[in-house]
């Protein structure tokens, strides 16, 4: 059974690539806070989080620090049970499909460090000065101080 998710979440962890012929797989841990939980019930969700690259070498990795928050606009999440010394444990995992980053202390450090690796004159064409264009002089003639109408 799976169910599709919307919402936010903060990573609490690095995320982790494993490359493939077509992309790369891209795996970190979320959490998420729940509203209006009863006081004995636990107000945090924890999830293994899977979101398919196609192109690796993409900057996506140096945001995807722990602590970064990010709204999954489209996932999906599965529970597969478990057994670890002798208990039954669930395993919550989410297959993200879209999602966008939110300010976070991590992103500002990857945009300052993309901005420090980057060249600082920009990329296109050289751009070249026109010479400067003469207004016409004014004449009489063609401009009367009459209004016809």
């Amino acid at each position: 059974m799976s169910i599709r998710v919307t919402g936010v979440g903060t990573l609490t962890r690095d995320a982790e690539m494993n490359k493939t012929a077509k992309g790369a797989w891209v795996k970190f841990g979320l959490a998420t806070k729940r509203k209006n939980v009863p006081e004995n019930m636990q107000d945090v969700d924890f999830f293994e989080a899977n979101y398919f690259l196609k192109n690796p070498e993409s900057t996506l990795m140096n945001y995807l620090k722990k602590g970064t928050s990010i709204y999954l606009d489209n996932a999906e999440m599965r529970a597969d049970m478990y057994e670890k010394d002798g208990q039954k444990r669930t395993m919550n995992k989410i297959m993200i499909f879209a999602f966008d980053l939110l300010s976070t202390s991590a992103s500002r450090k990857a945009d300052k460090e993309e901005k420090e690796t980057s060249p600082s004159a920009p990329l296109g064409p050289p751009t070249t000065t026109a010479p400067p264009v003469e207004a016409p002089e004014e004449d009489s003639e063609t401009y009367p101080d009459e209004i016809p109408f």
